[in-house]
Order: C-alpha cells, then sequence, then structure tokens
C-alpha cells in the first residue's frame, strides 16, 4: 500500500497577483504586420480591461523577455476599455481605430514564437501570452494578420483560447475581436512531465496555469517510492510549473514516479490524461540512443519528425544530445539542442522531435501527446 508524502507547503503567489491577474488582459497581438491586408504595417498589442472598474496602470511594464517598456504615469484604462499598445512613430496610424499609447521601447514582436508579459509596479504578472506561428491556417495565413483571444473569459488558460483574426482587414485593434466563442470541448489538465533542477528539487510540468488554492492540502503530491517534500512554489511566466523541492537528495540514476491529487488548472478542470510521470538525476558517461524512426516528406501544412529511443539501463539528459544535419559540403552544420531543460529520456522509452506537435497528434494515432516534443 503506498502512503502519501508528506510536505510542508509553501506556496508562492503574491496576494496582488491573486487579486489583479487577468483584470487587465491582453487580447490581440499583431507580429508580422507585412504585408499589410487593411491596418498599418506596424506592430501592435491590444489590452482590455475586464475588471468592471478602471485601473491605473502607470508605470506597469510590458516584456518580451527581451525588452521591457513601461506606461508612463497618469496612465488609466476605464472600464471595458481597450488600448493599442504600440511603438511611438507608429501611434498616428492607430489612433483613428481607438485610444492609442505609443513607447518608446516597444517590445518587438517575433514572427514564429514569442511570449508577451504584463507587469504591474509590483512586478506581479497580470497577463501573458505564448504564441506561435503554428495558430495560423492556411486560410488565414500570418503576414498582416493578428493573433486574437477567442473568449475572455477564459484569459486563464494556455489553451485554445487563442486564433488568427478572420476580420477582413487582418485584425480589429480597438474593438471586439473577430471570434466570439471558445470552444468548451477538449478542455484537459494534464501532467505532461517532470524534471530535476538539482539533486534536491523536481519541477513538474502541466499543460495550463495551475490554480494555486488547489495546491494547499497535504495529499496534492504523491510519489513512489515515497518521498518528502518541505516546500511547493509555483513558477514560470505561464504558471503552469510547480517546483518540488525535497527534504533529501536523490542519488543519481534513481527513478521516481510521482502524480497529484486534487490540483486543478485555474479554470478548475481537474487532471486527467497522464496520471503518473518519471523524475530522475541523469546518469553521466557515454549515451546510448537509436534514432528508430524520421518523416522527411510530410505534407505541405505538416512537418518532418524524428523519433529517439533509449535502449539502455540509463536516465539520459536530453540537454547532452544535439541534433545536426550535413551541409551540401558534408559538413555538420545546423547543431541545436534537443531541449532547454534537464529533462530525461528514460529506459525503453521513446519521444519524437518535431516543430509541429500538434499536426502530429492530429496525423497519427498518439496515445501520449507529452511524448512528442517541439522543436525550434
Amino acid at each position: 500500500m503506498l502512503k502519501k508524502s508528506l510536505f510542508t507547503l509553501l506556496v508562492f503567489l503574491a496576494g496582488t497577483l491573486a487579486a489583479q491577474a487577468f483584470q487587465v488582459v491582453i487580447t490581440e497581438v499583431m507580429p508580422d504586420p507585412s504585408p499589410a491586408i487593411g491596418l498599418p504595417s506596424e506592430e501592435f498589442i491590444e489590452l482590455t480591461n475586464i475588471s468592471g472598474k478602471t485601473i491605473d496602470i502607470s508605470r506597469w511594464q510590458l516584456s518580451n523577455g527581451r525588452t521591457r517598456s513601461t506606461f508612463p504615469d497618469s496612465t488609466y484604462l476605464p472600464a471595458d476599455s481597450i488600448l493599442i499598445i504600440c511603438a511611438t512613430k507608429s501611434a498616428d496610424q492607430f489612433i483613428p481605430f481607438g485610444r492609442t499609447l505609443g513607447l518608446p521601447q516597444f517590445p518587438v514582436l517575433s514572427n514564429e514564437i514569442d511570449t508577451i508579459i504584463l507587469f504591474n509596479t509590483a512586478g506581479d504578472i497580470i497577463s501573458v501570452v505564448a504564441y506561435s506561428d503554428q495558430l495560423y491556417t492556411l486560410d488565414f495565413p500570418p503576414s498582416g494578420r493578428s493573433l486574437e483571444m477567442i473568449n475572455l473569459q477564459y484569459s486563464c488558460s494556455l489553451q485554445k483560447n487563442w486564433a488568427p483574426s478572420s476580420s477582413g482587414s487582418g485584425g480589429t485593434p480597438g474593438k471586439s475581436n473577430s471570434h466570439k466563442d471558445a470552444p468548451e470541448k477538449d478542455r484537459h489538465f494534464t501532467l505532461l512531465y517532470a524534471y530535476c533542477t538539482t539533486d534536491n528539487t523536481v519541477v513538474l510540468v502541466f499543460d495550463d496555469k495551475i490554480e494555486a488554492s488547489t495546491i494547499i492540502h497535504p495529499a496534492a503530491i504523491q510519489t513512489e517510492p515515497v518521498l518528502q517534500f518541505s516546500s511547493l512554489s509555483i513558477t514560470g511566466n505561464l504558471e503552469n510549473r510547480l517546483e518540488c523541492t525535497l527534504t533529501r537528495p536523490l542519488a543519481t540514476g534513481q527513478i521516481t514516479e510521482i502524480w497529484t491529487n486534487g490540483i486543478t488548472s485555474c479554470l478548475q478542470v481537474n487532471q486527467g490524461g497522464n496520471s503518473r510521470v518519471k523524475f530522475g538525476i541523469p546518469d553521466t558517461g557515454n549515451e546510448a540512443m537509436v534514432i528508430n524512426e524520421i518523416l522527411f516528406d510530410p505534407s505541405p501544412d505538416g512537418a518532418d519528425y524524428l523519433e529517439l529511443f533509449n535502449p539502455s539501463a540509463k536516465l539520459i539528459s536530453l540537454q547532452n544530445i544535439t541534433l545536426a544535419n550535413r551541409n551540401k559540403q558534408g559538413d555538420i552544420s545546423s547543431i541545436s539542442p534537443l531541449s532547454n531543460e534537464p529533462r530525461c529520456i528514460f529506459p525503453g522509452e521513446y519521444l519524437a522531435f518535431t516543430t509541429k506537435p500538434e499536426w502530429i497528434s492530429r496525423q497519427f494515432l498518439v496515445k501520449d501527446p507529452a511524448k512528442i516534443i517541439a522543436v525550434e
């Protein structure tokens, strides 16, 4: 019979964040404005106040992780109002569409993939959007077209609440978005995988934002073999990671199963899908790895994939493995790591790597989507 893990909880979540988060929401972004369809050929970010009251956003900051822009003093956002944020040089072009704020250091948006974060004066995350060009479709391609939040009531969720604008002008800055209804089906909350950052710290990664109030009860985390934890804290800009500190360090090569009980997403969706994942400190030394399967000629809207198999008895860190090919001269080129975090491939495990995991999951029978890993 399994025993419940014992731990003392330390929930890292500021009171101001709980009170204010998602009252002002990033509701539209224009990463690739050129060639324009019907809007200015300039990037913009749209904010919407859904709190029902006027909010002082003076000295708040907008960041893409590379540049932080600060809002000027005496900047207020009335209830239910929309604010267009852009570079100072572009402000005059957006004023006809609605209230506009030009920033001298507007964070440049990547066309392919980026994360946009709105901070208050205390540094708390108020709203965050992680987007990629995979959200676009053949009918609604990226050039000159914005990405819009579908339903503001689900603004905290990381799942299926963004889509390319269907507006004939390519976007809806300063007014309600072109999408009205968020998909109700396929809502899920899954523990995807876990990894160790130190010999006494393990991070659990979920596919949606964690509801902080649900990690307080004593049976929230369980393991086999039984381990004890001294603290838990929600981490990461997307707030979908749970950092668990162990009371004793792990031994190298030790494999532990971990699962949660009662933890939900911010939308109160209970955990489903994978009930348990593994973690451990990876072994050192020579790695044994097999390239087991390759897709090299996908359909026009698809992507290649590469499947790896670990035939050894070792835990192998994906950070220690790089992928490359040969150029026309026969030299090794395009070298890139398989992971930017210390995730492991376990003995007897298969993992596939692709730029479009969702497309792979639609085309093939994928029993565990967490084993399809996105790479740049």
